[in-house]
């Protein structure tokens, strides 16, 4: 088993979510945040890019804000 590290980044890379878990041939992920950030627009393009791309998602956004570590 080997998980490499990619990070993408750069204009409209939040829009590519989808293709970029397809690559991987993901079918399912989880999407974590808090309350938020869940409710901004970023986040509704996020999970209409995973949508679009038939990737099923369950989000959880009751991520404490600034957690004390």
């Amino acid at each position: 088993f080997v998980l490499t590290t990619k990070v993408y980044f750069g204009e409209g890379r939040l829009r590519q979510i989808g293709n970029i878990c397809g690559d991987f041939q993901m079918k399912r992920v989880m999407v974590v945040s808090d309350e938020h950030v869940s409710k901004l627009e970023p986040m509704q393009e996020l999970l209409q890019d995973l949508e679009k791309a038939g990737i099923q998602y369950d989000t959880f956004f009751e991520v404490p804000s600034d957690p004390d570590v």
